[in-house]
């Protein structure tokens, strides 16, 4: 799943619209609505919007032929 899902996901899980979270995050709506629909999210960004929705990020990576993760 798109970083720009699971922001949207956690948006819905709180209740905040795109006009709430960019206010929050000093951006204008139309900014957060390209953003979002170029899925152009850069690590900053999933992380200022996950902060502002109350959320901690956690990027893992898989090892492809173990599965292993770290």
């Amino acid at each position: 799943m798109s970083a720009s899902k699971k922001i949207k996901m956690a948006m819905v899980n709180k209740g905040i619209s795109l006009n709430e979270l960019a206010a929050k995050l000093g951006q204008t709506p139309q900014n957060l609505t390209n953003k979002f629909r170029r899925n152009n999210l850069n690590e900053k960004d999933v992380s200022q919007m996950a902060d502002a929705l109350g959320y901690d990020v956690k990027i893992v990576l898989i090892e492809r032929e173990t599965g292993e993760t770290i």
